[in-house]
C-alpha cells in the first residue's frame, strides 16, 4: 500500500524525485533538527503537515520547508 501510494504522489508530481522527498518521523526530525517526540507532537497538533499511511505518518520535505520559512525571523536594523 505505501508503495503504491508513493506512486500515485510521484506520477502526480511528475517524476521520480517525489519519492525522495518524502520523509520518515526520524528523517523529519534531522531534516529539522529536532527530536522525534517533537515531531510527533507538532504533527499532533498540526503544526506539521503529513500524510497518513495507515499507522504511519510520513511528511514532504517541501511542506516542511515551508514550515522552516513561515517561521523565519528576520535581523533587526543595527542599533547603536
Amino acid at each position: 500500500m505505501y508503495r503504491r501510494f508513493i506512486n500515485v504522489l510521484s506520477y502526480a508530481q511528475g517524476g521520480d524525485h517525489m519519492q525522495k522527498n518524502i520523509l520518515s518521523v526520524e528523517e523529519a526530525a534531522q531534516y529539522l533538527g529536532i527530536s522525534e517526540h517533537t515531531v510527533r507532537k507538532w504533527a499532533a497538533i498540526r503544526r506539521l503537515p503529513y500524510v497518513r499511511l495507515g499507522r504511519c505518518i510520513r511528511f514532504m520535505a517541501s511542506d516542511l520547508d515551508k514550515v522552516l520559512e513561515q517561521g523565519r525571523v528576520e535581523p533587526r536594523g543595527n542599533r547603536s
